[in-house]
């Protein structure tokens, strides 16, 4: 019993952030982030971190028409989670992005897709799993990136805080998220 709720608890959320990020890419509605008109302004940011790394299996240097390999990784702050959704901007004219892969951190994968200027990733755990999911610098998913040509090329988490129509990392038991913090990636292509 306890399970088949936190499975309808993950998937509410994951629904709930999957509709608000539909709403919000299609102009439904703003974010406003003045402070003067934001009442969690005077929040203390959540310490979860989300990042854009390359792969170590990438080569030095980068060239037009290489693939890149890309990782996302997540710190949980010592918290366990249920899911973590990550929604990755990135220039389609300056690059294009395929292969999302899957990690073996979470047991289902509810969204993956690549559009234009935007990768999404949605992972939770499973129904009936007993595990839970915290650390540091854990792989929620990769992707290539192949670029077009020379200059740079920026990866940008999409994320705000306080937000859930973004990236976001979702606490066991309360639903919070707990993501604060995002490093995003600039590559160098020559």
């Amino acid at each position: 019993m306890k399970n088949k709720v936190l499975l309808i608890m993950a998937l509410c959320v994951v629904v709930i952030l999957v509709g608000g990020f539909i709403l919000f890419r299609s102009g439904k509605f703003e974010t406003v982030n003045s402070d003067a008109n934001n009442k969690d302004a005077a929040k203390v940011l959540p310490k979860g971190v989300m990042s854009l790394v390359l792969d170590s299996a990438n080569p030095q240097t980068f060239k037009a028409g290489d693939p890149i390999f890309v990782n996302i990784i997540f710190s949980t702050d010592n918290k366990s989670v249920i899911g973590v959704d990550a929604v990755v901007d990135y220039d389609a004219n300056k690059m294009a992005v395929k292969d999302i892969k899957e990690s073996k951190t979470f047991d289902d994968f509810l969204l993956k897709s690549i559009s234009k200027n935007v990768v999404a990733v949605s992972g939770v755990i499973g129904l009936n799993s007993n595990r839970t999911v915290k650390g540091d610098n854990l792989t929620l998913a990769s992707f290539t990136v192949i670029p077009k040509s020379k200059g740079i090329l920026d990866l940008k988490i999409n994320f705000a805080p306080f937000q859930t129509n973004e990236s976001n990392i979702v606490e066991m038991g309360s639903s919070e998220d707990v993501l604060g913090k995002v490093n995003n990636l600039s590559i160098t292509v020559n």
